[in-house]
């Protein structure tokens, strides 16, 4: 049987968001995830966050985050703003340029 659903039980049946949210906050409990929320909001934030910091363009995370607009996506690339900082003063490729 064919599903759209990206999640689903042995019966091939979609699960439910709340079944879904208690599935995660469970695997982290059994790893031992402690100090920060384990949820599907928490991966998706975690993703974009890793998408920008790794040099992904915020016009491309608008479209596969699903957003209309890039309002939130700009709200993402500002908090990461000063990671990404960080990540040029530490980066091998910028720092080529000081040694060159």
């Amino acid at each position: 049987m064919e599903t759209d659903a990206s999640f689903v039980n042995m019966d091939n049946e979609q699960f439910s968001t709340r079944a879904l949210q208690d599935k995660m906050q469970a695997y982290g409990n059994v790893a031992g995830i402690t100090g920060v929320r384990v949820s599907p909001h928490t991966f998706r934030y975690t993703m974009a966050k890793f998408y920008i910091l790794n040099g992904g363009d915020p016009f491309t995370l608008r479209r596969i985050l699903g957003h209309a607009s890039l309002k939130i996506v700009d709200y993402y690339v500002d908090l990461f703003s000063s990671d990404i900082k960080q990540h040029k003063k530490f980066s091998p490729v910028e720092n080529m340029k000081k040694i060159l």
